[in-house]
């Protein structure tokens, strides 16, 4: 990652926090870019935990990796609580492989300084990679709070939040980001493709249209536009947009898949199956592009061509629970009973709370003559149903309220 090959050279410069009587010398030296020159005054300097990291630092600067390792984890050996030396000794440990002997070093050096925005957000970073979202949350929001004017350390917060699926939290740290530093269009397509996801798709069409008038020729704000008017159910716009957005990257097989989507959705069944054939020879592990591609196939008929694109769709996530239980729909279809059991076990075992493979289940083993067996399915099946509609109606009540309240000025 290019962020992280950078650290080094840009939070280790000046780190320590006292002036020892060598310091004056080496930091006149870094000035000039003598790194040389500054590792060599320090090799006749008494040796301490100080010198030793600062020694370290020097040698990450000339590209001696292993050598910097060996200083740090030495200064850490003559003093284990001194943080500066965590801090580097863990980045440069990440730097070789991410993993969790870094991670701890990061902590240990966060939470030694805890008032360093620097070891608080790069310990969030760390987090983050390592998918652990929440833990990462709190730290981007200690960084923010010690450096509030950050726009990259709100933008972090804002990705980090919307992989959380947080989008409230995403929203807020993006719309932050885009106020500190009004050009970030990633911050702003972000923001945008946020506000689309939570049913917002008018808002998030002026974050696009901002990154537009600036760059007419951005990709990415060209197929979030799409996104966006897709959601509006403006069809024939949002493939307007994909295709201006192809025109500039022909090969991005997801706005392949998304043309093929809106195409779908008009009811051009032909024109969607070439943009999701087109989008599957880009990428065949599009599991999304294979699942479109079978719904089409069997909206037009095609069983024996919708069955073999659910397969791929299930064979590229088998934890698509959808792929397994129209892959079951489909084969009931064509009279594969015992196949459609199969695939509809799957779709239950991967989502019990999804009524539609109950049913079918039901009608099979109805066709079968197992009563007892669709009886059983039958009722689990508007159970679920029952389940989700009351669920749908705290919702929808909820929104009511929270609607009615934000006009009263509540």
């Amino acid at each position: 990652m290019v962020e992280t090959a950078l650290l080094i050279p840009a939070l280790l410069w000046g780190a320590l926090a006292q002036s020892p009587s060598w310091r004056a010398g080496v930091d006149a030296l870094k000035s000039k870019g003598d790194a040389a020159g500054a590792l060599e005054l320090l090799e006749k300097q008494p040796r301490s935990a100080e010198v030793e990291d600062e020694t370290g630092f020097l040698l990450a600067v000339l590209a001696r990796r292993s050598e910097a390792i060996a200083h740090f984890e030495k200064a850490l050996t003559m003093s284990p609580g001194y943080s500066p030396a965590a801090f580097h000794l863990g980045v440069a440990l990440w730097l070789e492989s991410p993993g969790e002997k870094a991670l701890e070093l990061l902590k240990r050096a966060a939470e030694g300084r805890p008032k360093d925005f620097e070891y608080r957000s790069r310990y969030a970073q760390a987090l983050d990679q390592l998918e652990r979202y929440r833990e990462a949350m709190v730290e981007f929001h200690a960084a923010v709070a010690l450096k509030p004017q950050d726009g990259t350390a709100w933008y972090r917060l804002g990705l980090t939040a919307q992989r959380s699926g947080d989008r409230r939290a995403a929203s807020g740290a993006y719309a932050k980001a885009v106020e500190l530093n009004p050009w970030n269009a990633d911050a702003r397509n972000n923001l945008g493709f946020v506000l689309v996801e939570a049913g917002q798709a008018d808002r998030a069409l002026e974050q696009f249209q901002k990154v537009l008038a600036r760059d007419p020729n951005n990709v990415a704000a060209l197929g979030n536009t799409g996104f966006a008017w897709l959601q509006k159910g403006e069809f024939a716009k949002a493939i307007s947009a994909y295709e201006k957005a192809l025109a500039l990257d022909p090969k991005s097989a997801p706005m392949h898949y998304n043309l093929g989507l809106a195409l779908k959705q008009k009811d051009d069944l032909e024109g969607a199956k070439r943009s999701l054939r087109r989008a599957i020879e880009l990428d065949p592990k599009i599991a999304e592009a294979h699942y479109t591609l079978g719904i089409t196939h069997w909206q037009a008929g095609e069983l024996a061509e919708a069955e073999g694109e659910m397969r791929a769709a299930a064979d590229g996530n088998p934890a698509y629970a959808e792929a397994f239980a129209m892959l079951g729909t489909v084969l009931r279809q064509q009279g594969k009973n015992e196949e459609a059991i199969e695939a509809l076990r799957e779709a239950i075992r991967l989502d019990p709370e999804s009524p539609g493979p109950h049913m079918v289940m039901g009608q099979i083993l109805r066709a079968k003559g197992d009563t007892e067996g669709s009886r059983l399915a039958y009722a689990e099946a508007a159970r679920v149903k029952a389940n989700r509609e009351a669920e749908q109606k705290v919702i929808f009540d909820r929104s009511v309220t929270e609607t009615v309240g934000a006009r009263r000025g509540r």
